[in-house]
């Protein structure tokens, strides 16, 4: 507030003593007449209402959000440069690049890894071939198991018949009718033992078979239908994010690699795959070779049911008279009979040996196997140095690019294109665009009423804009020679023009915007007069006049000061030149 100082009553009464001493001095000249003095020039402030509170004004500057000083990632020389300072780039845009001779050595190892891969590809699908071959292995032990057990039964078939053929020519020969029929009961006893031997083990067979049936299905449950390429994949995928985890640890990074739970849970899915590939391989290797032995129990079954039926069949039959022609056919029957049972034999050591054969077939498939498992890690280490050779080529690709990280504007350049730059160079500066951020320095003070998220009015003088922003953060940082702190706005509701032409530099009045319930009348501190005897007045304007008016203040800053009574919205009050006034005084109203 100002003291009002009555300078303008000694004005005139120095006037008085200046005019009566040139009467005196000049007594023979007629004294001049007296003029009035010309108006007051005054200016003046239409009263309004406002929402902006009471609070000083804090200065600070347009300062950008974020800055970013690019350097390349490796050292050579600068083959181009993109940008100019002053320039707007966007995240991501390529700001210049270095000789391609940086990435030359990696290129290389890169292709040599190619050439290795293609190979190991190669060898691999070769095995693979191999191995898929070893299954009709499988099927020949099936037909070989099915053959033995068809030439076993034929054999005990030609067994029986030469019995009969030979119980048949004594009972003929020698005359021995009952004995004959004893020996033809003892072979049909026979025939029934063997038959009930061959279902016991026919039906010990399909109980293992539905044991082992019942494993498969559960196994299938478990792990559904698992392929030897899922697998494949699988490993491939755990290779490859191994190779991603190990190329960002030797590329120096620092923190938690953003690759370690992806190779975890690659993995995690690989060995649950492989594992479960296994066990379905081996319960279903399990369930075909019980099927083939229940298929050779049953075969067996049927010989013997055969057998049997063929004994029960010659007790019916009568006994040939002896030296008969029938007892001489009944001996050579016996001879038949005999070559029969010689020649099952043969064929069923035959079948026996082509069951051995394809046995020690389908056991060589553990050999393929081994061959297709060492040609499969060749090809996932191969293919892990492939990925290796390409991450290093691309990291080595983008050290020689240098890549803005932010939208913004280029603020510097430290070098010209030709020279030699590395990772020590600050090469380019950006300074980010978006958000808009000023920083104002506000006294200790006040900055208790500064907190985050808060409302400020921001006027940039330069541009004669006045626009809301927010208080983002207050910096911890005390001036220790103004006593002020740092504090951050981001404009969050531009004017009509947006944010341009707010450019890093420029400076700024920020101040907070008034949270009250209704607003207010605010006039400057220094319209406002301090009589002696405490009131407080202010120079109204009506007309070409002016007329002291007293009110009643509210709260106080250094900048304004609010009206609580004694003014009206549409008032003019005097805002300068109100110290030199009087009541009722004319005034000349300037801008």
């Amino acid at each position: 507030m100002a003291t009002r100082r009555w300078v303008k009553s000694s004005l005139y009464a120095l006037t008085g003593v200046l005019g009566a001493g040139a009467v005196v001095g000049c007594s023979l000249k007629p004294a001049a007449a007296s003029k009035p003095l010309p108006p007051e020039a005054v200016q003046v402030q239409t009263v309004r209402l406002t929402e902006q509170s009471i609070g000083n004004r804090y200065l600070g500057q347009i300062t950008p959000y974020v800055t970013s000083t690019l350097a390349p990632g490796a050292s050579g020389r600068l083959a181009s440069l993109a940008v100019r300072v002053g320039q707007t780039v966007t995240k991501g845009e390529v700001l210049a690049r270095l000789s391609s001779s940086v990435s030359v050595p990696a290129e290389n190892s890169a292709n040599q890894a190619s050439v290795a891969l293609a190979g190991a590809e190669a060898a691999y699908q070769n095995e693979l071939n191999v191995y898929n071959d070893r299954l009709s292995s499988e099927q020949q032990v099936e037909s070989a198991q099915s053959q033995v057990a068809e030439e076993k039964a034929a054999l005990l078939s030609a067994q029986a018949n030469l019995q009969k053929a030979e119980l048949s020519a004594t009972a003929s020969l020698d005359g021995g009718g009952q004995s004959g029929v004893a020996a033809l009961k003892s072979a049909v006893a026979a025939q029934e033992t063997a038959l009930k031997a061959a279902k016991a083990e026919l039906a010990a067979d399909e109980q293992t078979y539905a044991t082992d049936s019942a494993a498969l299905s559960q196994a299938k449950a478990q792990f559904g239908t698992i392929t030897e390429a899922q697998v494949q994949t699988a490993a491939q995928n755990y290779q490859t994010e191994l190779s991603y985890e190990q190329s960002w640890q030797q590329g120096g990074y620092t923190g938690q690699n953003p690759y370690s739970a992806v190779v975890e849970e690659d993995d995690s899915i690989y060995q649950g795959l492989s594992s479960g590939y296994q066990t379905l391989q081996q319960a279903e290797q399990t369930v075909t070779s019980v099927a083939s032995e229940v298929s050779a129990a049953k075969a067996q079954v049927a010989g013997d049911e055969a057998s049997l039926a063929n004994a029960e069949k010659d007790m019916t039959d009568s006994v040939p008279a002896p030296g008969s022609n029938a007892a001489m056919q009944i001996q050579a029957g016996v001879e038949s009979a005999k070559d029969a049972v010689h020649q099952s034999e043969v064929q069923l050591q035959a079948a026996q040996e082509s069951l051995k054969l394809a046995e020690a077939s389908a056991a060589d498939r553990t050999t393929a196997q081994a061959s297709l498992t060492q040609a499969a890690n060749a090809l996932h280490a191969d293919e892990a140095s492939a990925s290796a050779a390409s991450a290093s080529l691309q990291m080595q690709i983008r050290d020689g690019e240098i890549i803005s990280p932010i939208s913004g504007m280029v603020q510097a350049v430290g070098a010209q294109v030709g020279e030699q730059v590395g990772p020590q160079t600050s090469l380019v500066t950006v300074a980010s665009s978006s958000p808009v951020m000023a920083t104002v320095d506000v006294p200790v003070g006040d900055v208790a009423k500064v907190r985050p998220g808060a409302t400020m009015r921001v006027y940039v003088p330069s541009l004669d804009r006045t626009m809301t922003a927010h208080v983002l953060s207050i910096q911890p940082k005390l001036d220790s020679t103004t006593e002020e702190y740092p504090v951050n706005l981001v404009f969050s509701k531009p004017d009509s023009l947006g944010t341009s032409g707010l450019l890093p530099g420029l400076e700024v009045e920020a101040k907070m915007v008034n949270t009250a319930s209704k607003p207010v009348i605010l006039v400057p501190a220094d319209a406002v007069l301090s009589l002696q005897s405490g009131a407080n007045e202010v120079f109204v304007l009506q007309g070409d006049k002016v007329h002291s008016q007293m009110v009643e203040i509210g709260s106080v800053s250094s900048n304004d000061i609010q009206i609580t009574s004694g003014l009206s919205v549409g008032q003019k009050i005097v805002v300068e030149g109100q110290n030199l006034l009087s009541n009722g005084e004319t005034v000349k109203v300037v801008s």
